[in-house]
């Protein structure tokens, strides 16, 4: 969450006062009072009995010394200044009901454990950032420490139990030099993820040294597939009772449902102001009492929650670590794998990734790349010689001449096809269609967003190839894509899935006058686009690539489809002319 510009210290410090459920914490008999952390804040002396924190906070969020109101950055006070991020850690519901039916010794405990969870997850997150440098912040220096506000609170927005840490990231980082400069926030945003996940896992670990049974399953999307997310709960809690003690999550996922948008679009859409004036007891009694209304406890207090068995993840290994990290992208950075070693069993995933990355380059199984943004960028060997078959091959059978199409037999399909539509193509789409049929061999890619005429442009190349003798099939790695592409473009298509169990079976068979038009190549995984690819190349035939290089990640392996337009180049459709009666894709 990135704080608002209020412009002055006075502006400020009534933004916190309006928002003193996030930023201003009165000590309570329950909840430790706000602290500073990090090298700044004791640089500062921010920790001193009696300070002015929310004048404090005021003036570092702009920029300015506390102490003597002297700017510590070159934009300090300006209006576009970035004033920090709010980095919220809070544990799963099955934690929050232990802790509100503990006593206050117990209580205490489990703050003690969340409370280390927090500061190691900001350790790591503290190690990798970086300060900014340079004209217009463009260079980056090492970081030796930040300024932290940690706010910890017990309730939600509708006064739920929920425990959890604001740590109100100031926008300063001290540089390797000593001197106070901008947090770079790309690598912030990178880190969000892993710090969460090994926050999650160390308060997981926490719990269970306390004697609770804690069970962490993987999350599995509606066909049984790892969703990379992971669920905590404890032995002896209820489903049922989590689900009592979140309003806040069931009202995203009304909205989410409701309004087709993202779960941090809906949860923006959905915020309300924060119960006000509630102290930490009330909120406990307050959620105890609709347990017990509601008949969701089994226990009286959580120290009978102890000395239960609890199930921990699979404790995966490097191979299928190495194997999941690419089942989205073709490389992975060093903080993929701490958030993925942090949801597969692993008790140290900072210091386990670390180890895995050196062994892992040492024996060869792992390939490191170029750095992104100064972070360390890996591929795994397997993945990296599939990708590169397929970019071989590709460009093996680029110049293949028994693939093209008569130059006269393409034009005369656009007539054909244009006289049956009612419309004309353009210049571009027609361009398009030549460059498909007569200008590429084993493997032809077509490019554009949405809206650029990508169905109108197949059309026309299905039917040159066609009256050409060829038999051309169709396909998507979604079903509902699949039935749109049969409808639209009159070809015998199938999924990916269904296509290869065709192809491998030999109930589909492939010849030297066969066509694939792939839809949504972007969205097909390596090992799919692969298989696929070597089929079409045994047979002598053509594979057409359609789709959009920014759509979103496929849902297998890697995304070859980029790579292939770099590597061997494509027809792009830049000019959104979507038809009358028609959505084109």
């Amino acid at each position: 969450m990135k704080l608002k510009n209020r412009g002055s210290v006075r502006g400020i410090a009534n933004y916190l006062r309006q928002s003193a459920e996030y930023y201003a914490q009165a000590e309570s008999a329950i909840l430790p009072p706000a602290q500073w952390s990090g090298a700044i804040a004791e640089k500062l002396r921010l920790n001193e009995e009696g300070r002015d924190a929310e004048k404090d906070l005021a003036n570092l969020l702009l920029g300015l010394d506390p102490n003597t109101g002297e700017k510590l950055v070159q934009n300090a006070g300006k209006e576009n200044r970035r004033l920090g991020w709010d980095l919220t850690f809070s544990p799963e519901k099955a934690i929050d009901v232990a802790f509100i039916t503990a006593d206050s010794d117990e209580q205490k405990r489990i703050l003690s454990v969340h409370n280390q969870a927090v500061n190691e997850a900001l350790a790591f997150v503290q190690e990798n950032l970086f300060a900014r440098a340079g004209h217009n912040g463009t260079e980056r220096k090492d970081s030796k420490g930040l300024c932290i506000r940690q706010v910890v609170h017990i309730d939600s927005r509708e006064a739920d139990a929920q425990l959890h840490t604001h740590n109100i990231i100031v926008n300063l980082a001290l540089g390797d030099d000593g001197k106070l400069r901008s947090v770079e926030e790309k690598t912030l945003l990178q880190i969000e993820k892993a710090a969460g996940a090994f926050y999650r896992q160390r308060i997981a670990q926490g719990m269970k040294s306390l004697g609770y049974g804690v069970d962490r399953k993987a999350v599995l999307d509606a066909d049984g597939r790892e969703t990379g997310m992971v669920k905590t709960s404890i032995n002896g809690i209820s489903e049922a009772a989590e689900k009592a003690l979140s309003t806040r999550s069931q009202q995203i996922k009304d909205e989410v449902e409701k309004s087709g948008i993202s779960r941090d679009q809906a949860a923006l859409k959905t915020r309300k102001n924060k119960a006000k004036d509630l102290d930490p007891s009330e909120v406990i009694a307050h959620c105890l009492n609709k347990l017990h209304s509601q008949g969701l406890l089994q226990f009286h207090n959580a120290n009978e929650l102890k000395n239960r068995r609890g199930l921990d993840l699979e404790h995966k290994t490097k191979e299928k670590i190495l194997e999941e990290l690419h089942a989205q992208e073709s490389s992975f950075n060093y903080f993929k794998l701490v958030e993925k070693l942090a949801n597969s069993g692993y008790e140290q995933p900072v210091q386990d990734a670390k180890t895995m990355i050196a062994e892992a380059i040492k024996d060869g199984s792992l390939i490191e790349l170029k750095e992104q943004d100064r972070t360390r960028q890996f591929c795994s060997k397997a993945q990296w010689d599939m990708e590169a078959v397929i970019g071989n091959k590709a460009l093996a059978r680029k110049d293949d001449q028994s693939i093209r199409l008569a130059p006269e037999r393409v034009a005369q399909a656009i007539a054909e096809h244009e006289q049956g539509q009612g419309f004309k193509l353009s210049p571009e789409q027609c361009q398009s269609v030549e460059f498909v049929a007569c200008g590429t061999g084993g493997l032809a890619i077509l490019s554009g967003q949405a809206g650029t005429g990508k169905t109108a442009t197949a059309g026309a190349y299905i039917k040159a190839f066609e009256a050409s003798g060829f038999k051309v099939y169709g396909s998507s790695s979604a079903q509902a894509a699949t039935e749109k592409l049969e409808a639209e473009a009159g070809i015998e298509s199938y999924n990916t899935t269904s296509l290869l169990s065709r192809l491998d079976s030999g109930k589909i068979k492939l010849d030297a006058k066969s066509v694939i038009v792939l839809d949504e190549a972007g969205m097909v995984g390596a090992k799919t686009f692969r298989r696929i690819q070597e089929h079409i190349d045994q047979a002598g035939g053509k594979l057409i690539a359609v789709g959009d290089a920014l759509q979103l990640q496929p849902i297998e392996s890697g995304s070859p489809f980029r790579v292939l337009i770099h590597d061997l180049g494509d027809a792009k459709l830049t000019e959104i002319r979507r038809q009358k009666g028609e959505v084109e894709r």
